[in-house]
């Protein structure tokens, strides 16, 4: 199947893999990511920082708001375990 694929499609593969490396050399070797591709990273590395994630999500400021450190962090816990 794969020598039918590349026997019938060679030369538009090639031509694939010059435009690529063409709009690759137009942006100076740097590769761009759509914005669900950032959306995706950054909730990869939320996942691997549970206390940044817990900040993020869990934190609201409100004006005049306290919060002892104790409170936060059991809540913080409770939510992590």
């Amino acid at each position: 199947m794969g020598e039918l694929i590349l026997k019938n499609e060679a030369s538009g593969i090639l031509n694939w893999l010059f435009e690529g490396r063409a709009k690759l050399a137009k942006d100076k070797l740097q590769l761009t990511q759509t914005p669900e591709q950032k959306a995706r990273a950054v909730n990869l590395l939320l996942g691997s920082d549970s206390p940044a994630a817990f900040v993020l999500c869990c934190i609201q400021r409100q004006k005049g708001g306290v919060i002892w450190l104790a409170d936060l962090y059991e809540h913080y816990h409770t939510i992590s375990h």
